[in-house]
This record gives structure tokens, C-alpha cells and sequence, in this order.
């Protein structure tokens, strides 16, 4: 079985609407899917947004993982993009953990751009910020749950992979601040205070309704990668010794 984590069910949804008999448990923010893709056993989880979250959610899914027999865990979601060449809705497949890195991008193709991947504490929002990162660590795109994750199963002794879709690109400025629109504590989004700062500020609502439209359109993009990865099965120890996928362009 494969388990896919997800900061939120906002990133998995077109993933976890092809789950097939899916079995709901946890929460109902953060909830745990398992079911079939295909012929593939999943479970998709989520972790919330940040390392808090993504620490506490990774120790309560750990505790019932026994009963998925996990054999790899792939690490999905949006991030923001680093490199100026990099658009929005992009794919990245983090070379930081290297562990399955020639399998995947033998099965992905030309689809997904491959570099290095790294972590922050907090949404980056200005494309100031993301060309100061760039600078620091040679990154081409950024999340904010990726690191904590990798490293709870790298102690685990359970492979891991990161594919990240660019949710918004190194230019952009996200037209709305991610503390006004999403509460990290309760893990839920806050539309009320989004409506609000939308009439107060009508000058962002078209860059807004156009962010919400490129989310869509990444999130379907990672999904169908995903798809094809879940299809290869390369993932389990008896397919990986087998060596990568015929490439796919």
C-alpha cells in the first residue's frame, strides 16, 4: 500500500474523488482516506499546514498505520515556485530525497521538472520573499509541511518521495495573506474574513478569482501525475528492484 500525505483536503480532492470504496476515519478537517486507485491499495492523509500540525497529525496517523501495511508514502500538494522559469500549475519532483527520484521521473516524463525542494515556517507572499529563498538555498520551490514529513519516515525506515504542484509562481504576489483568508490553528479555512477583506480591498478579487482557477487547474495536474505513478505500482519493494518505469512523455 502507498499512503499519500496532503497538507489539506483542499489539495487532495481530485485525487480522492478516484479512490474507489474509500473509508473515511480522523477528523473531519484533516480526514484519512483508504480505498483502491486502480489496482493499487492507498491511504491518503493530511497533515494541516505547517510543522506543528504536520507533527502532531504524522504521530496519530503512525499509531494506525499498522493496519494499511504502508510500503512507501508520497509527499503531495501545492508549494510556491522559487525559479522565475517555473509557471504556476508546474510540477516538482524534489530531488532532496533521492530515494525513488529515477523511478518517478522515468514514469513522469517531461511532465514534472526536478530540483530541490525546501521547507519554510510560513507562507511566503511577495515575490521578494520567494527571490530572497532562491537566493539562500538554491531551491526551486517551497512548502511548508515537505521537510517534517520526509524526516518523520526517514526515521521510520519507510522511503519517501515529494511531487509538488506550483501553486503560484515567483512573480506572483498571493492577492490575498494567507493569515487572513485560513487559520492555522483550527486547520480550517475562514470565508467570512475572506468576503471581507475582499470588499474592502475589490481591487484583489479578480487576481483572486484567477489564483482560485490556477489552484484548480494544478490540483487536476497533480492528480493525473499521481495517477500514473499509483498505476506503475514502482513504488513497493518488489517492483522497485525492477528498476524505473518505461519513460513517459
Amino acid at each position: 500500500m502507498i499512503a499519500i500525505a496532503f497538507a489539506l483536503p483542499q489539495e487532495s480532492r481530485a485525487l480522492v474523488a478516484a479512490i474507489r470504496d474509500p473509508v473515511r476515519c480522523g477528523l473531519l478537517e484533516l480526514p484519512i482516506i483508504s480505498g483502491k486507485i486502480g489496482a493499487q491499495e492507498v491511504v491518503v492523509f493530511h497533515t494541516g499546514v505547517g510543522a506543528l500540525s504536520a507533527r502532531d497529525r504524522l504521530h496519530w496517523f503512525w499509531r494506525r498505520q499498522t493496519a494499511w501495511r504502508i510500503d512507501c508514502v508520497i509527499g503531495a500538494g501545492f508549494a510556491g515556485g522559487l525559479d522565475p522559469s517555473l509557471p504556476a500549475g508546474a510540477l516538482v519532483l524534489a530531488e532532496n530525497y533521492p530515494e525513488h527520484v529515477a523511478a518517478a521521473q522515468a514514469t513522469l516524463g517531461a511532465r514534472v521538472r526536478v530540483g530541490p525542494l525546501v521547507t519554510a515556517p510560513a507562507v511566503l507572499e511577495t515575490p521578494e520573499s520567494k527571490a530572497e529563498l532562491a537566493r539562500q538555498s538554491g531551491a526551486i520551490a517551497v512548502d511548508m509541511e515537505t521537510e517534517t514529513v520526509a524526516e518523520f519516515f526517514r526515521k521510520r525506515g519507510m522511503p519517501f518521495v515529494a511531487l509538488r504542484a506550483i501553486s503560484d509562481a515567483a512573480g506572483d504576489l498571493l492577492p490575498v495573506p494567507s493569515s487572513i483568508w485560513f487559520d492555522e490553528r483550527i486547520q480550517s479555512p475562514r470565508p467570512w474574513a475572506l468576503i471581507r477583506f475582499l470588499t474592502r480591498h475589490p481591487s484583489r478579487l479578480l487576481p483572486f478569482v484567477q489564483f482560485v482557477s490556477t489552484i484548480r487547474h494544478a490540483r487536476k495536474a497533480l492528480a493525473r501525475v499521481l495517477f500514473d505513478l499509483l498505476a506503475f505500482d514502482s513504488f513497493t519493494p518488489e517492483h522497485a528492484a525492477a528498476g524505473p518505469a518505461p519513460r513517459r512523455l
